[in-house]
């Protein structure tokens, strides 16, 4: 078959192009070739139904979202028994990213749901665990941080 980071280049283009029955053909490929476990195409697999679905359902895609981020860190807990050896490090903190990105959709998602205590809780965390996060995410956490502290302060503003 096809290279995986060939397979992951397509399924963004096919994200991107609205093509979201492709894209999920490919996801479901991936995941079959790294285990089920990983978070990211996981996340990108839940993101990619709920625009295939015309994003009717943000309620549901919290849930799952939230479900995906507590299976990872049960899996955490489990592999910090194993993991002492220096190769895991590289992994542990790419995985760091990749649930911040799943975290950081979870704080959009609540936004927009007016669940304002919730986002508040989610990028607090973000916020204090930074360190591990890009650059970029840690800018729009920053962003969204300050956009839910005004609308606390205002919800009158809140659209």
């Amino acid at each position: 078959g096809m290279s995986a980071t060939c397979a992951v280049r397509q399924a963004f283009e096919a994200f991107h192009s609205g093509n979201h029955g492709k894209c999920g053909q490919l996801l479901e490929q991936l995941s079959g070739t790294r285990g089920s476990v990983d978070v990211k195409i996981a996340h990108n697999k839940l993101l990619n139904d709920y625009y295939k679905s015309g994003c009717a359902d943000p309620q549901q895609l919290l849930a799952q979202l939230t479900q995906a981020h507590d299976r990872a860190r049960e899996r955490d807990k489990k592999d910090k028994g194993r993991k002492k050896r220096e190769e895991d490090e590289e992994e542990t903190y790419r995985e760091e990213e990749d649930l911040a990105l799943l975290r950081y959709n979870q704080a959009l998602l609540c936004m927009q749901l007016r669940q304002h205590a919730q986002a508040a809780m989610i990028l607090e965390e973000l916020f204090e665990n930074i360190e591990p996060i890009d650059d970029y995410l840690a800018i729009r956490v920053c962003f969204l941080l300050l956009e839910q502290c005004l609308l606390q302060r205002d919800p009158e503003q809140a659209l």
